[in-house]
């Protein structure tokens, strides 16, 4: 039986010095092992308790009274940010989207004048007016088939990339609110995910961020969507008005 002998002036409890280990899934964790007497263990553990559910210190707590030693396990996951301040981990994806387009707004129709798209959509609304007696030759006539026969709009795919960060409650990291439905340059991924690669040349929207939790962990998840060209409205050049 193991008995906690304390000596004159020693402690009532001895912290060891903390035990890292990691794996892919659950990135690296921290463990840290306090034994002492019974009176002392406890008692820092229900001090970690108390902030257990706002601003927990650890992760999990593990007490055991024993047997004349007192033995307290606590793990906690470490974020990138501890072990290297002002460095973020991150993780990118990339996936396909897919967006409807009216057919005057496809790249194919880029080239048409807007006087020219509204002639040819108010053509399209005239049931007097045949591919003949439009007067329409080229690509305003392929515009004004499209819309004749009944083609609401075009499918064109595109790109998005995700970008997933997973911390811990303790993290001074916040998704990142600025530029939301703006078109910003995306990250520079090439060196950090070399199946990507070098991003598709275009206009990239930074949508809304998300915060979700995942085990004991959270994780921020930020998206950036590819289209050839955004509306001004944006920050994107299409329809920009060039003097």
């Amino acid at each position: 039986m193991s008995t906690w002998i304390k000596a004159a002036g020693a402690p009532d409890s001895v912290t060891y010095r903390a035990k890292l280990n990691w794996a892919f899934t659950t990135g690296e964790r921290q463990e840290v092992e306090i034994k002492g007497t019974e009176t002392a263990v406890k008692a820092i553990y229900d001090n970690l308790k108390l902030v257990a559910g706002s601003q927990p210190t650890y992760d999990t707590m593990e007490y055991d009274p024993g047997r004349g030693v007192a033995r307290l396990k606590l793990s906690k996951v470490v974020d990138n940010s501890e072990s290297q301040p002002g460095v973020d981990e991150a993780e990118y994806e990339f996936f396909p989207v897919e967006y409807s387009k009216r057919p005057q707004h496809h790249s194919h129709f880029a080239s048409l004048t807007t006087d020219q798209v509204s002639a040819v959509l108010k053509a399209a609304e005239n049931p007097n007016i045949n591919e003949t007696s439009s007067g329409f030759t080229a690509l305003s006539l392929e515009l004004f088939r499209h819309l004749r026969y009944g083609v609401d709009d075009l499918t064109e795919s595109g790109y998005a990339l995700r970008e997933t960060k997973i911390v811990s409650r303790r993290t001074t990291l916040q998704a990142s609110y600025d530029n939301v439905n703006r078109v910003v340059d995306p990250p520079d991924i090439s060196a950090i995910n070399a199946i990507i690669g070098v991003l598709p040349g275009g206009e990239w929207l930074k949508k809304a961020p998300t915060v979700t939790r995942v085990g004991r962990r959270w994780r921020i998840t930020q998206e950036w969507w590819l289209a050839e060209r955004w509306s001004v409205a944006y920050g994107g050049t299409w329809l920009e008005f060039v003097i």
